[in-house]
């Protein structure tokens, strides 16, 4: 085998990457991008739009409550496996979730986010040149709450839509 062929090999072998791994990756990410932003003291922000920086929590935890849904399907495909049910996120191979597992995934990725931005807020007291607003922590649950409702409605779209085919 020559080293590209081999190269090849390698790379593949690397594409079967747990998906465990893969689905929370981007969760990871957004997360240790928050803490990392927040750690910075004296964050400087040109405001272009009136209470920017709510906006910009709203963005970012709505981005991580997205990022949370997506390493759900880890779990899911767990279960799904141990029960056969077949179950999945993606809508793709699924059979319907019900109502109120959809309800009860949808408010652990709330209970997550506001969880996750109270411990950004207590951080940020500790940080020079930064405070702790209960503000900003309602900028990021609703950003939260947007994401995942959004979600809720689409999901909820695509069950009654392979219900009535």
């Amino acid at each position: 085998m020559d080293s590209f062929s081999s190269g090849l090999t390698v790379s593949a072998e690397r594409s079967s990457m747990p998906p465990s791994l893969l689905y929370i990756t981007p969760m990871l990410a957004v997360s240790g991008t928050i803490f990392f932003l927040s750690q910075q003291p004296y964050l400087v922000l040109n405001p272009v739009i009136n209470h920017q920086d709510k906006f910009l929590h709203f963005i970012a935890f709505g981005v991580l409550a997205a990022a949370t849904l997506f390493a759900v399907r880890l779990f899911e495909e767990g279960i799904s496996r141990l029960s056969g049910t077949g179950l999945s996120l993606s809508g793709l191979q699924a059979k319907s979730m019900s109502l109120s597992r959809l309800i009860l995934t949808g408010l652990g990725v709330v209970l997550f986010c506001l969880i996750y931005g109270i411990s950004d807020e207590l951080h940020q007291f500790f940080i020079p040149g930064r405070n702790c607003c209960i503000y900003d922590l309602l900028a990021d649950v609703a950003g939260a709450v947007i994401v995942v409702s959004l979600w809720f409605y689409f999901r909820t779209k695509v069950d009654i839509d392979k219900r009535q085919l």
